[in-house]
């Protein structure tokens, strides 16, 4: 279990405990898909769903769009 900061447009500024310590586990609290967001930690770098978290982390949700 972790815990750590996100913050996005749709789900503005929280501190989540996790259940487990992956990104994948974030987007499960969320109620989000590997397939709307990107994850994106504080040095700029994207996770990837199998990513591991660490203590504190604070991350960034962008949500993607599409459209024609």
């Amino acid at each position: 279990m972790v815990s750590v900061k996100a913050k996005g447009l749709s789900i503005g500024e929280r501190e989540l405990r996790l259940n487990g310590n992956k990104v994948k586990d974030l987007l499960t609290k969320l109620n989000l898909t590997d397939d709307a967001v990107i994850i994106v930690n504080k040095e700029g770098e994207i996770l990837t769903s199998d990513r591991n978290l660490k203590e504190g982390e604070e991350l960034t949700v962008i949500e993607v769009f599409s459209g024609g």
